[in-house]
């Protein structure tokens, strides 16, 4: 019975815990947005923290909340845009010979039509600088 009582004792704390720093964080994430707004936004934030402290502490965990889960959103999508970005761009050997290769055949193949161009050119008086 009371190993029970410590289990929910520690579940207890873990989560007071979780909701002290989504508090903080909400707490933080308002005052920005009130400072953004100038001295009238600061002093609004003050006066509703006074005048609505029960108010103010849950709106403060669920901005937290909300801004963790964002927060943590972003990072996952950019984890999975960069293993996509490193799949899709990366160039394995295959693909760089296969590049190099395909790059050197339009090479020639340019310069061939290059010189067809300088010849017919050549053949009716224009341009001999090509």
């Amino acid at each position: 019975m009371i190993g029970l009582l410590v289990t929910l004792a520690w579940i207890a704390a873990l989560i007071g815990v979780a909701l002290l720093l989504f508090g903080i964080k909400g707490a933080v994430h308002m005052f920005t947005f009130a400072t953004e707004q100038g001295p009238i936004g600061i002093a609004l934030y003050a006066v509703c923290w006074i005048f609505l402290l029960p108010v103010m502490l849950t709106a403060s965990v669920i901005v937290g909340c909300i801004v963790c889960w964002v927060d943590d959103r972003i990072a996952r999508q950019k984890a999975i845009n960069d293993a996509w970005r490193e799949a899709l761009y990366a160039p394995s050997d295959t693909w760089a010979r296969f590049r190099s290769l395909s790059v050197e055949e339009e090479d020639r193949r340019y310069e061939k039509h290059r010189q067809r161009l300088v010849a017919k050119a050549q053949e009716r008086g224009e341009h001999d600088d090509l």
